[in-house]
């Protein structure tokens, strides 16, 4: 008798769908959205971005990303075109992983912070960065790449830079405090 209700129970829990805990059924994993969750690690390690990062940047909870990723769900069109943006990838890249294709690399000409440029240089992780970093197309930032020297004068430049717009915020948002 006990064999026979271990042999229903296993039956039942491969005809139900897993359930979260509000009692609503998880779709099963997919082969695509399990090759999308594999692309998705595979880029945020050569991007050094975090998931936290990378769900904040997608206007999305971590949870919902982690879901995702692990195939469990799908998501708007919306999201997709907020993660390919986050992922740096070329638009419908998440469709051409999805049938079994591989993302294309967004165009980096467009708009870029400094922050943008500190990661891709490795000078800094993501979760150092503030919002004195999100400045687009900076100038000086700009001119400092644009040097003649060497990367790793350019390199210095930047971090000290970086830095400098770093002090100069903090005592901004310290006298507003302040005035309060």
């Amino acid at each position: 008798m006990a064999a026979e209700q271990a042999v229903c129970d296993t039956v039942r829990s491969i005809a139900q769908p897993p359930m979260f805990p509000e009692g609503q059924p998880m779709a099963r994993e997919t082969p695509a959205r399990t090759r999308l969750g594999d692309a998705m690690a595979k880029r945020a390690i050569e991007l050094r971005l975090r998931w936290e990062t990378i769900a904040k940047r997608a206007g999305i909870s971590v949870a919902h990303l982690r879901n995702i990723r692990a195939g469990l769900v799908g998501a708007s069109d919306v999201v997709y075109a907020q993660l390919e943006e986050v992922l740096q990838w070329a638009p419908g890249s998440i469709a051409a992983i999805q049938e079994g294709g591989e993302p294309a690399v967004a165009n980096q000409t467009g708009p870029r912070t400094l922050g943008d440029l500190l990661i891709e240089r490795g000078l800094a992780r993501p979760e150092d960065l503030n919002l004195s970093d999100e400045i687009v197309n900076d100038p000086v930032a700009r001119e400092i790449l644009e040097l003649d020297t060497s990367e790793e004068t350019r390199n210095r430049l930047l971090v000290i830079y970086a830095n400098m717009r770093r002090n100069v915020f903090e005592t901004v948002l310290e006298e507003k405090r302040r005035k309060r």
